[in-house]
């Protein structure tokens, strides 16, 4: 390839991982949604333009709610991060300051009045009518060489934005031709008229005819549509399609971009809130809020050196109400900036969304051009904004650490090894494979459909645009010869690239090269081209082998059920009766491709049948005579489609010889000039080529096959002006996208993940290249899991007492495990099972003798969760739950204390310091409300009336749990109760008798039980004697000979063992508990045959699954997080074996 292809390994331990803590934000807020700036819009269209109830720029009255609610949010995840705390915040701790503008005076009061309720936080802003000078985004450079520099950056960005398009759609609906401004100013017509630059020292970069006028008529429509007016009465009705949106919305990004995002100029502009920014980050505010305007944010971002980003769910760079968030982060020893862009999404906007953390914003990380990061973030103290002479605003940048690369990155090339799109069976032999009638289809065997080329036409669509914001091919028709396709021979390839360059490149007449032969193009043709008989050896070795490791009996049984084969033909003629039974035999030719005959090909041919017709979209009862009914036979019957291209093509040291002539090719393409490549094929090159290359195992989230149709390996090479880097994705649609001919665009953009490399890794994040540590492929050897039981009913058998109201009743003993907990649990066992096959851990079908171990405490609940999780997982296959038959506590799952009063006082210590910091007072308000506890029995009985002001106790004795009692204990039982009543799907009214009604209540509630848990078990120094007898069992499951141990208890397991080994502080999305019901520690040891390397996910189920007891599957998952220790360096979430065996021994000797 010509430049230097560079992929960078690193040593694990280089990059150090710190607990940190969030210690001061600042957020630079454009105002949030206003009526259209300009009045004189009626000049522009003859057409009546709909009148406001506020003057031109005003914040309405939904802007401000729409504030409120990114005010609610950002408290709670303050919040939650520790940065305020609950109720008012500290005097002088929060400062608000705002441009002089209504809209942002409002916006900026709307934000703090739901943030900081009846807490009379000012909001401070000049009094004047002008523009307060910080936010204006003015000249100020008064020199001729300025002035030279700012225009020839303006007319360079002029020159590159292509609005032809826009412009015509604008002429075409506001009948411009007709206009005022038309008669009055000589502005007739968007695309010939002649847009100016306008300079003046003092004001803003401007400029005058149609990119102004486009942007005024824009943005009117855009305020329109987020008002959330009927799509009737925005633009006349004239706007009825995303597409259009994307359209016109590149209006609103060309005039900010040619007006502000000016890598020189920008920093004159920026100058005085850089200034300020710069003096509030020096000061003691614990948080800062300014509220300006989108010129702030984008000169900002200039100024700074941002990279290029953008914002999936928005078509806006700087949306009303977006967000750009400093915040520093501390490790005790030295300060750390982070900076997120954080914003609502389209339907957020539209919707009027409330956000909560359970339904935050948008947000991405921002990453600057000139310093190198650790995840995003960047030393405090080599990040220092200062002002210079002249007005020129200096960033200072230094390098941090040694794992990322410190420029900014450019895609300059692209090849796309794509699969054909939707076509009809390959066979025309079905017939003969079923008494039963097959449907007929109007395209021959092996053509592509018309809704194939339609969902083409999308992939199509989709990558032009991405393109185009990548930079990588212009507006309009691309350079001639800058874009090359060339397909297979069979129909449907060609017309699969015909498909996507007519929708990629309307109008453009890009021809698409091909063979003008009938048989298969040897580029694309994965045969057998080694002849020598040790090659013929390795290749039916290879195959043989992963013959007798795909197991597809029951895949077989199901089909022999559904086709009725042992009544078809192919069984009265070619003996195929028993998919079971009969023999799958390997074909090896050279000259072909490698093949097997027998049940695998029938299978493959059958289920393709099946699985294209679903495709195609046709009604269940249209597929398989209507004998797929469930996702769990899809899942079954997808397994055949894999397995039978696992067993001819993916061969890591045969498919080197199949994809030979492809991979040549795309060698020489990559070569090339040529900026953008499409090769069109099919499933076996994609297959073979990602073998030959030695990629890493995948799976595709949201899809049942390996390589879909239309499915694409796209290699992508990116440059930083001195080395070119290598970024491999594989995309495609998923499931419901091809099923339903969902249009894709950058905001419904197809399903894509990342490529890596055995030796090595294809790399990264958007415009952020980075490489993995290890050298050779990583395989998993080992999972241990801790998991907490399921669904169970409350524990308290007093709760009655708790109140006057009468609780609901259960139909099992306190805190014993419900009819839908074991469901649940089901659902992770089967999910699991999955799982553990798809990494080839655990093989379908019941695993080795002795290679699972369960282990559990000896309550009902939790022998009752493991029994459920080994039946779903496991099922008929005998293995035992293993626990102690006596009637108290299992001592390795019990949080006792082994050693002496001088740790009991420790601990004591420790708990009180938690409780002492620990402020419920709004919950027990809640609580005194909802429960009427001064009306209740245990009010009468043991005057405990009122949870804000009566005490409770710490009771602690050496080999038992510590014990809170008193309101904390009194508010768990109730909290729980009320979330047990949630989890088990009792209707709402049913739930604290009715009185929980929002997402805010059972945020505020659900304290009680975090708190708890925190208080009890989250002690730094008495964690390690509390887990002690549970980590020490840990330790010795992981070095035994187990492939898979599963260990269920409680919560208090989960927290011990987390605070005992260090992990620092995490969140979990979707879920409101710190560990939720079915919540589960997987600890994962994976090899590369040389080293051993840990993994830790924490995986649970959302909020919503649990209520709705959704069944899990590798379409629809569990929620996980990767877990990260406090005192180790990790490398992608992976640890060295041998450290994390030295905290083992740590906490246990």
């Amino acid at each position: 390839m010509a430049g230097k292809l560079t992929c960078v390994i690193f040593a694990l331990g280089i990059c150090n991982a710190y607990s940190l803590e969030l210690k001061q934000m600042l957020i630079l807020s454009r105002h949030n949604l206003r009526t259209p700036l300009t009045g004189g819009l009626q000049s522009m269209s003859p057409k009546i333009w709909p009148k406001w109830d506020y003057a031109p720029g005003e914040l309405t009255k939904k802007g401000a709610l729409l504030e409120e609610y990114l005010g609610e949010y950002f408290a709670e995840w303050m919040k939650y991060q520790g940065l305020i705390p609950e109720g008012c915040p500290e005097a002088d701790s929060v400062f608000v300051y705002a441009n002089t503008r209504q809209r942002c005076k409002d916006t900026a009061k709307a934000f703090v009045d739901a943030a900081f309720r009846n807490c009379s936080i000012p909001v401070n802003f000049k009094n004047i009518t002008e523009m307060d000078p910080i936010f204006n985004p003015v000249i100020h450079n008064s020199s001729e060489a300025f002035k030279e520099q700012c225009i020839s950056e303006m007319s360079k960005k002029l020159n590159e934005t292509d609005l032809r398009d826009v412009y015509l759609e604008l002429n075409r609906i506001t009948d411009i031709k007709d206009s005022q401004i038309c008669k009055e100013e000589s502005y007739c017509d968007l695309v010939n008229d002649t847009t100016d630059i306008v300079y003046k020292v003092g004001e803003e970069p401007n400029v005058a005819g149609p990119l102004f006028i486009a942007n005024c008529m824009v943005d009117a429509f855009l305020m329109r549509y987020y008002e959330g007016l009927p799509e009737g009465d925005i633009a006349w009705g004239e706007i009825k399609t995303d597409e259009q949106w994307n359209l016109l919305t590149r209006v609103v990004k060309g005039n900010l971009n040619v007006r502000f995002n000016l890598p020189k100029s920008a920093k004159d502009v920026a100058r005085p809130l850089l200034q300020y920014i710069k003096e509030m980050l020096s000061s003691n505010k614990t948080l800062t809020l300014l509220v300006g305007h989108d010129s702030n944010l984008n000169s900002v971002i200039a100024a700074l050196g941002f990279k290029l980003f953008k914002l999936p769910g928005q078509l806006e760079i700087s949306p009303i109400g977006a967000k750009l968030v400093f915040q520093r982060w501390s490790d005790e020893e030295n300060d750390f900036l982070k900076v997120e862009f954080v914003y609502q999404s389209w339907p957020q906007i539209r919707n009027a969304e409330q956000l909560s953390l359970l339904n935050p914003p948008k947000n991405i990380t921002m990453y600057f051009n000139n310093l190198s990061d650790e995840d995003g973030f960047y030393r405090w103290s080599e990040f220092e904004i200062a002002c210079g002479m002249a007005g020129q605003a200096i960033l200072y940048l230094f390098v941090l650490g040694t794992c990322s690369f410190a420029n900014s990155l450019e895609l300059k090339q692209m090849l796309i090894l794509s699969r054909h799109n939707l076509r009809t069976p390959l066979t025309g032999g079905l017939q003969s494979m079923s008494p039963k009638i097959w449907p007929k289809w109007d395209y021959a065997p092996g053509e592509l459909t018309e809704k194939g080329a339609l969902l083409e036409g999308y992939l199509g669509e989709y990558f032009a645009e991405w393109m185009k914001y990548q930079g990588l091919i212009p507006e309009g028709c691309p350079e001639a010869d800058s874009v090359f396709v060339y397909a297979n021979t069979r129909q449907r390839c060609k017309d699969t690239a015909k498909a996507f360059v007519d929708a990629a490149f309307r109008n453009c007449s890009i021809p698409v090269n091909f063979k003008n032969i009938t048989e298969m193009d040897p580029i694309f043709n994965p045969v057998i081209h080694n002849s020598s008989e040790a090659f013929k050896e390795q290749c039916i070795s290879e195959m043989s082998k992963k013959l007798n490791e795909t197991d597809l009996r029951d895949v077989y049984l199901e089909l022999n059920r559904i086709t009725d084969i042992k009544d078809s033909q192919i069984c009265k003629e070619e003996s195929y009766c028993d998919l079971v039974n009969d023999t799958s035999d390997i074909v090896f030719k050279v000259g072909e491709e490698p093949n097997v005959t027998g049940p695998l090909f029938i299978a493959d041919c059958l289920v393709d049948a099946f699985l294209m017709r679903y495709y195609e979209g046709l009604p269940l009862g249209d597929i398989a005579w209507g004998e797929i009914k469930t996702d769990e036979q899809w899942n079954l019957l997808a397994r055949v489609v894999k397995g039978y291209l696992n067993v001819r093509l993916n061969l890591p040291k045969s498919a080197k010889d199949f994809a030979r002539p492809l991979l040549q090719y795309i060698k020489e393409m990559l070569s090339s000039n040529k900026p953008l490549t499409l090769l069109v094929g099919h499933d076996s090159n994609l297959n073979s080529v990602i073998a030959a290359l030695g990629f890493k195992q995948f799976k595709l989230p949201g899809q049942l096959e390996i390589s879909p149709i239309g499915a694409k390996l796209v290699f992508q090479r990116w440059t930083d002006g001195e080395n070119d880097f290598l970024k491999v994705e594989y995309v495609y649609q998923s499931w419901p996208q091809i099923r339903n001919a969902e249009q894709l665009s950058l905001l419904n953009p197809p399903k894509n993940i990342t490529m890596q490399m055995k030796t090595g890794y294809i790399a990264g994040v958007s415009l952020k290249v980075y490489c993995e540590i290890f050298a050779n492929s990583l395989e998993l050897k080992q999972v241990l899991i801790l998991s907490r039981h399921n669904v169970r009913t409350p524990f308290a058998d007093n709760l009655q007492s708790l109140s006057p109201n009468v609780w609901p009743k259960w139909e099992d003993a306190p805190g014993e495990l419900t009819k839908k907990g074991a469901l649940l649990e089901g659902y992770h066992g089967q999910y699991f099972s999955q799982w553990l096959d798809q990494q080839q851990l655990i093989p379908e079908g019941c695993p080795e003798q002795n290679s699972v171990f369960v282990h559990t405490n000896t309550i009902q609940r939790t022998k009752d969760t493991a029994m459920a999780f080994l039946d779903a997982a496991f099922h008929n296959c005998s293995i035992p739950v293993d626990y102690e038959n006596i009637l108290e506590m299992d001592p390795i799952f019990y949080p006792d204390a082994h050693n002496t009063e001088a740790v009991k006082q420790q601990i004591i210590s420790e708990i009180s310091k938690k409780l002492n910091e620990t402020d419920l007072k709004d919950v027990y308000l809640e609580l005194n409300r909802i429960a009427n506890l001064k009306d209740s029995q245990i009010c009468k009985e043991q005057s405990y009336c009122d949870l804000v002001n009566d005490t409770g106790d710490i009771v602690y004795k050496v080999g038992e749990e510590p014990v809170i009692s008193g309101p904390l204990y009194i508010a768990f039982s109730m909290v729980d109760a009320f979330l047990m009543g949630y989890y088990e799907g009792l209707p709402e009214e049913d739930i604290a008798w009715g009185e929980i009604k929002t997402d805010e209540q059972w945020n505020l509630l659900i304290k009680a039980v975090n708190a708890r848990q925190d208080i009890r078990f989250n002690l730094p120094k008495s964690s390690k004697e509390l887990a002690k007898p549970l980590v020490q069992y840990i330790k010795e499951m992981l070095s035994s000979n187990k492939t898979l141990t599963l260990l269920v208890g409680h919560d208090f397991n989960l927290h011990s063992v987390i605070a005992a080994l260090g992990f620092k502080l995490f969140k979990l999305p979707g879920q409101l508990e710190n560990s939720p019901i079915g919540a589960k520690l997987v600890f994962q040891r994976w090899s590369d045959g040389v080293n051993d390397f840990l993994r830790v996910e924490y995986v649970y189920q959302s909020l919503p699954q649990i209520r709705n007891a959704e069944q899990l599957s590798l379409l629809n998952p569990p929620k996980n997080i990767t877990m990260y220790f406090n005192n180790m360096s990790d490398e992608n979430g992976f640890y060295r074996w041998s450290e994390f065996e030295s905290i083992l021994r740590d906490v246990t000797e």
